[in-house]
């Protein structure tokens, strides 16, 4: 039962990340012409494998999701930050693989600003913010402390960006700012 609550709510997020990502594609261009981040708080490292956070605005929390085992036995109904750069999804019954859309490699968190502009995380450790024009700064690159980045979520109205840190067991979170 466990298992299958996980699946249908990665897939239902999936759609969901898909749906506000195209929506975003519409929005008036602006947000940050350049942006740096500055550091604000982080937890202890006592998370199991923190993969996804999520802001909840009416209640002003933050919601996290753990592995909280061995990530390669979990998670494979969608699949990110495939070798071709693809969205795929693998149906358990029959084990067929579909493209979901080409989203370009290594990228494993999106999430818009609100502006046309979107933060990116992969999962080897590299934070970037892409502008509507398609410009791509690095904001943080974590890859030689070998400290991983899933699934970011970004709070447009305070500007700060929530980067779990996967095998670092930690959420991390940072100030977005003009710079």
């Amino acid at each position: 039962m466990k298992k299958i609550l996980f699946i249908t709510v990665a897939f239902i997020c999936s759609f969901l990340i898909l749906f506000l990502a195209k929506k975003d594609l519409m929005a008036d261009p602006g947000g940050f012409q350049k942006c740096k981040l500055t550091k604000l708080w982080e937890t202890k490292a006592d998370l199991r494998i923190p993969e996804s956070v999520l802001y909840n605005p009416s209640e002003d929390i933050i919601y996290v999701s753990n592995i909280n085992g061995k990530p390669t036995e979990k998670n494979k109904l969608i699949i990110g930050n495939s070798g071709d750069g693809s969205l795929k999804a693998i149906s358990f019954i029959t084990k067929e693989i579909s493209i979901i859309a080409k989203i370009g490699s290594g990228i494993d968190g999106v999430q818009s600003d609100g502006k046309g502009n979107y933060f990116t995380s992969d999962w080897r450790g590299k934070t970037s913010y892409v502008t509507s024009s398609g410009k791509v700064t690095v904001l943080l690159n974590t890859t030689n402390q070998k400290i991983n980045s899933a699934d970011i979520e970004y709070i447009e109205n305070k500007h700060i960006l929530l980067i779990p840190t996967f095998f670092n067991n930690r959420v991390v979170a940072y100030q977005a700012e003009e710079g």
